[in-house]
This record gives C-alpha cells, sequence and structure tokens, in this order.
C-alpha cells in the first residue's frame, strides 16, 4: 500500500480482462480501450444515424450554434453565420424546423419579422453546443487557410 489506500503504480488500475487493463483515464472517456472495441460498439444505430444526417448538413451546426445563446432574428443570423447565402439559410431552418429542433415565430409588423429559437429537443443539443463553444474558446487559434 501507498497510504493513499492505493497500491502504489497500480493505483490507477481499474478493471482487468485477460491480457488487457482498463485504468481509470480509459473508464472516463466513455470508451471502450481500443483492445476491446468491436464492430458493434462502433456500430451507429439508426436514430443516431438519422440525427447525425441533420446535423452534417451543411450550415445546421453553425446555425444551431448561433441560437445557442438565444433566439435570433433572420438577419442576426445572416450576421452571425457569415458566408451563407439567404436561399440557402433560409432553407436549411425550414429543414431545421421540420426536423423538430427549431421553432420560427412570425411577427406580422409591420414590418413582417420573423424570429427563431431552439425548441426543447433543439436546446438539449444547445447545451453541447455551447460546450463545443466552450472547448473551441480554450484551443489556439487557427491561421486563416
Amino acid at each position: 500500500m501507498d497510504g493513499r489506500g492505493g497500491r502504489g503504480r497500480y493505483n490507477n488500475l481499474v478493471h482487468s480482462h485477460p491480457g488487457v487493463r482498463i485504468t481509470n483515464d480509459v473508464m472516463k472517456s466513455n470508451r471502450p480501450p481500443p483492445e476491446i472495441q468491436t464492430a458493434e460498439t462502433r456500430r451507429l444505430d439508426d436514430r443516431t444515424s438519422a440525427a447525425l444526417e441533420v446535423l452534417e448538413s451543411r450550415w445546421a451546426l453553425r446555425l444551431l450554434t448561433a441560437l445557442a445563446p438565444g433566439p435570433a432574428r433572420f438577419f442576426e443570423l445572416e450576421e452571425a453565420v457569415p458566408g451563407v447565402s439567404r436561399r440557402m439559410m433560409a432553407e436549411r431552418l425550414r429543414e431545421l424546423e421540420a426536423d423538430g429542433l427549431v421553432s420560427r415565430t412570425v411577427d406580422p409588423g409591420p414590418p413582417i419579422t420573423s424570429t427563431y429559437a431552439l425548441t426543447t429537443e433543439g436546446d438539449e443539443l444547445g447545451a453541447i453546443l455551447r460546450m463545443v463553444r466552450r472547448w473551441a474558446s480554450s484551443r489556439p487559434a487557427r491561421a486563416a487557410s
């Protein structure tokens, strides 16, 4: 014993399989260690595949990330997501609305305006995107390509 309740250099050892040692670091990662990963542990289920298809759509993640802090009008999203055309942004917002991630509220005006916000389901994803944003802000800036 090392006086701390552990067993010296084996203090990080949590569980063993024949020929495989799983440590606390591996357990924290929420995935099996590479030595015991199988095709089954790597295979995506249908729901995960469908969700990834939504998120892989061009501009979807950027729009969702722009909405994560709170509701925004169309022109505010244009400023938050540079490079996307108005037509493409409108199309992607309609798709995200159809997928239940974004809601659209129309103010009859004048002038007529639309406000977009994350739905309850979208806000669950928004929490993840806010974590990604915090993670990204802690990384060194990359040179523009």
